[in-house]
């Protein structure tokens, strides 16, 4: 049988309708009483039972993953930049690129603690895993045909995927508190497709003292789709399209937020153009004309790209400001 906490109480919830979940079950208030309390309504909101072994709080996840911002020299006027783009445009990359390897940041990127819950879990790149998921299902449920066990299996590992990210995402805002007291420089790794966060963070940030940056990184949904097959940590394809969807109807509303300080900056080569043909790889046949219609619509406007020669010096012009800033905060010592 799939594992199940009967020794809490308060995790021993009855499972609710799937088909009820709606947007906000992805976004749980990052503000919980307690942790308990948060899981227990994510949970419920999963439609999940446990999440047994992913029920650790965030002091014990710093236990395992030991993350310290003590040898990053606070900033007198501290710096933000906000990372964004789908998963797959090469956010990461780009960070390791532009950002000079002498200096120091702290990482907002709730992937650091998701990756530990995973592998805790077994579903870190571990097909054997989602395999033997799905033969306790079907041995709860015999009588399943093929696609229905298929579904319960996407279904269960969606969810414990999704809580993960939840639980990482509680700590990694407990982290950013830490981040803002101490006046870091930070880089906020995250996909973007949802400015109300980004919106709050950044005016957070800037009544706290900070200057902050925006790059938007621009891939084709094909070289995102292909880019994610080779991740150890892959996203589904439709979360994947999803973001980058998401992403792209938010750039006008970025462009406003940020001023003369968000860049759009394209990561790759790959023609504006999708077909139905181009998607059947990764989705089943009753999305794609959905996707389609929807990215070909996005796609048939114009973007204005900042190139990445003129982008590498404005990154390390604004990173510079920092270190200026940390040597005359050394010198005062």
């Amino acid at each position: 049988m799939i594992t199940r906490n009967r020794k809490t109480p308060s995790t021993n919830i009855k499972p609710s309708d799937p088909s009820k979940k709606n947007e906000s079950l992805q976004n749980p208030k990052s503000q919980p009483s307690s942790v308990d309390d948060y899981l227990e309504a994510l949970m419920k909101q999963l439609a999940i039972e446990s999440t047994e072994p992913l029920k650790q709080t965030c002091s014990e996840m710093r236990t395992a993953i030991p993350i310290s911002y003590n040898n990053i020299p606070p900033m007198e006027k501290p710096k933000a930049i906000f990372m964004t783009g789908a998963p797959g445009s090469g956010k990461t990359h780009l960070i390791n690129e532009f950002i000079p390897s002498s200096f120091k940041y702290a990482l907002y990127n709730a992937d650091i603690y998701q990756e530990h819950l995973l592998k805790v879990n077994g579903l870190y790149g571990n097909k054997e895993r989602e395999e033997a998921i799905r033969n306790e299902l079907q041995a709860e449920n015999p009588k399943a045909t093929k696609e229905e066990l298929d579904k319960k299996t996407q279904s269960y590992i969606a969810s414990i995927i999704a809580t993960s990210m939840a639980i990482s995402q509680k700590c990694m805002r407990e982290d950013f508190k830490e981040m803002i007291l101490k006046k870091l420089p930070i880089i906020i790794d995250r996909p973007g497709d949802r400015s109300s966060t980004i919106r709050e963070d950044k005016r957070h940030l800037e009544n706290t003292g900070y200057t902050t940056m925006m790059i938007m990184v621009y891939v084709s949904p094909i070289t995102a789709l292909k880019r994610n097959q080779l991740r150890e940590r892959n996203v589904h394809p439709a979360r994947l399209l999803d973001a980058w969807i998401g992403c792209m109807k938010q750039i006008a509303t970025y462009k406003k937020l940020f001023g003369e300080n968000f860049f759009l900056i394209q990561n790759d080569s790959e023609p504006f153009e999708i077909t139905a043909k181009d998607l059947e790889p990764y989705l089943v046949p009753s999305k794609i004309p959905i996707y389609v219609k929807e990215i070909q619509k996005i796609l048939k406007k114009s973007f204005s790209f900042s190139p990445m020669d003129e982008i590498r010096p404005i990154i390390q012009s604004f990173m510079s400001k920092q270190s200026g800033g940390r040597k005359r905060q050394r010198t005062k010592k």
